[in-house]
């Protein structure tokens, strides 16, 4: 689990989790404005999100573990 706007507005650069992660929600603006993130790799466990939760990132590089199956954005 991680809510809402844990972390907004920080320096984190990349973002990768490991293939046993166990993450399968993510809140509203939890990753909004943290412009030096630009690579992302969300894990098979992922299966909600909140909406914006990228909003205004760095992002450049967006990557999907096998095995995932994202059910709902609310």
């Amino acid at each position: 689990f991680i809510g809402r706007e844990a972390f907004a507005d920080t320096p984190i650069q990349t973002l990768t989790f490991a293939d046993n992660a166990k993450l399968s929600v993510m809140e509203q603006s939890a990753f909004e404005n943290t412009k030096q993130l630009t690579a992302v790799t969300l894990p098979a466990s992922l299966k909600q999100t909140g909406r914006a939760i990228f909003k205004n990132s760095g992002i450049r590089t967006l990557n999907f573990a096998d095995g995932f199956g994202l059910t709902e954005i609310s």
